[in-house]
């Protein structure tokens, strides 16, 4: 037996399993769980199952809910860092004038509902306090 022929090992299960798969094993095994468990009309004891299995539920949700925009803001940054040449400058250009396009259509929008209620196109309601000045620069 050689030096490399001893490194290498097989790789356990869960990594020869492709990932779609995994997931679809994972909704097949969950409705058969809640199949399991009545569907919609438990019986006393796959409801105290139930309810059991509610805080640990709760506690992955929240947590996915947690780390969502970490992960989606590392997500970027590495595209960002990973990328080179014109693919890293359209990631650059594209991760700075997004926020100022979201802004400016806000401001548009902002604007055009200002018109309308104030041509009586619309019901009037108070404006917000940086429209009230009349040159619009929100300072007054």
């Amino acid at each position: 037996m050689t030096q490399n022929q001893s490194k290498t090992r097989p790789l356990p299960i869960w990594q020869r399993i492709p990932l779609y798969l995994q997931i679809l094993i994972a909704l097949f095994l969950g409705v058969g769980l809640g199949v399991l468990l009545g569907a919609g009309q438990p019986s006393p004891r796959a409801a105290e199952i139930s309810k059991s299995l509610a805080i640990p539920c709760s506690l992955v949700l929240k947590a996915l809910r947690t780390l969502a925009t970490p992960l989606i803001l590392l997500a970027v940054v590495n595209a960002f860092l990973t990328s080179s040449g014109a693919a890293g400058f359209s990631v650059a250009s594209l991760l700075l004038s997004a926020p100022g396009a979201i802004w400016l259509l806000g401001e548009a929008a902002t604007l055009l509902e200002w018109s309308l209620r104030s041509s009586y196109l619309l019901p009037s309601r108070p404006l917000p306090p940086r429209l009230q000045c009349p040159s619009l620069c929100g300072l007054c």
